[in-house]
């Protein structure tokens, strides 16, 4: 199980990594452009500049690519728990399944953090905006009181009663059920192909049949655990509230 954690974790690590030095690529290589448009005045030197300046910062970025790829896997490779095997991230397979799954996990959470970071400032906006209740409440009453009574000349009809409030919707949750569902099926079914599980007559002997892909087959069925628990309370959020029509 440790071994299994630890090849997630370089695949989360090299994820995250290669998306930090292809974001410093992009700006370098944007830096650089503007400074060669400013310093060359003809067309076709721009030209000849921006694509020597692109072709330096891609090999650049890919030899970083390599290198940081590298140093993960001598640097994880040396830990006491893997135990200093000499092919400890995919054992006899081409691929590591834990690795991928790693990185599935750090592109979706890189993915999915701007939606996160909008929702939380229009959390905050809201409560700033949000009235104190006793503040709104008792602004009301002072004003009904101030105001003398006049006699009404005709009777107005009956205003229609307001319709009760519907339940307030998170999408956020469906968009979450969705990633969940998503990885855990992708996940499930990537376990199947490479370490398939034959079912035996018990649910003790098919769990000891998994063997060393049974930690795989557990992520993936609470990802898709999860998943479905996030769909019941999306949809039990979209319904109307009682006495509503839908």
């Amino acid at each position: 199980m440790l071994l299994f954690l630890v090849r997630l974790l370089f695949g989360l690590a090299l994820s995250l990594a290669s998306v930090l030095l292809l974001a410093l690529a992009t700006w370098l290589c944007l830096r650089l452009i503007a400074i060669a448009m400013s310093l060359f005045g003809e067309r076709r030197s721009q030209d000849a500049a921006g694509a020597v300046i692109v072709l330096a910062v891609i090999a650049g970025a890919l030899a970083a690519l390599y290198g940081t790829g590298h140093a993960l896997y001598d640097y994880m490779g040396a830990w006491a728990i893997v135990g200093h095997a000499p092919n400890w991230l995919a054992g006899p397979r081409l691929v590591s399944p834990e690795a991928i799954l790693g990185a599935l996990i750090g592109l979706g959470g890189l993915a999915a953090s701007p939606s996160l970071w909008r929702w939380r400032g229009q959390l905050a906006e809201a409560r700033r905006n949000q009235p104190a209740p006793a503040k709104a409440a008792a602004k009301p009453a002072a004003k009904a009181a101030e105001k003398p009574a006049k006699p009404s000349k005709t009777a107005k009809p009956a205003a229609r009663p307001a319709p009760a409030p519907r339940r307030p919707t998170i999408p956020q949750l469906g968009w979450l059920a969705l990633f969940l569902l998503s990885i855990g099926g992708l996940l499930l079914a990537f376990a199947a192909i490479v370490a398939p599980v034959a079912l035996a007559g018990s649910l003790a002997a098919t769990i000891h049949g998994a063997g060393r892909s049974l930690p795989i087959y557990i992520c993936a069925l609470t990802l898709f655990g999860c998943g479905l628990l996030c769909l019941l309370l999306w949809r039990v959020c979209r319904r109307a509230a009682p006495g509503t029509s839908r």
